[in-house]
């Protein structure tokens, strides 16, 4: 399998597929924008997230961290940000093959995308 090199990192390979999913809860009417912060988004993400066996990786880059890794399949994240947007959830896969989102990535995002429904109304939700 031919890899792609960047600064003498090994950062993946041919073939490799990210699955990603990321979903807004944007501002309520009347709202200003990104109204939804860090704060107010992480409870209900957490209640998702812990029974799923992730555990808090602090923060990067402006967002709050979760992590799962897995045995004997791909890793999870899922970042907790706000942007000009509202607030922002997103679901990553790590790197694995040219695979789809395993079983685990797919219950996650559906418990996501249904607490965050739940929380703030499905219209305000934008999911990618």
């Amino acid at each position: 399998m031919s890899c792609v090199l960047s600064a003498a990192l090994l950062v993946g390979c041919v073939g490799d597929r990210l699955n990603m999913r990321e979903i807004v809860v944007a501002p309520a009417k009347g709202s200003r924008v990104g109204a939804e912060s860090i704060g107010d988004l992480d409870p209900t993400v957490q209640a998702v997230l812990v029974p799923a066996g992730f555990q808090s990786a602090g923060e990067q880059r402006g967002a709050r961290v979760w992590r799962w890794e897995g045995p004997k399949q791909p890793g999870l994240s899922v970042y907790i940000r706000e942007d000009e947007r509202g607030g922002v959830v997103r679901l990553d896969q790590d790197l694995f093959g040219p695979m789809g989102p395993t079983e685990k990535y797919k219950r996650v995002e559906s418990a996501l995308i249904q607490a965050l429904r739940t929380a703030y109304g499905p219209e305000r939700l934008i999911a990618k």
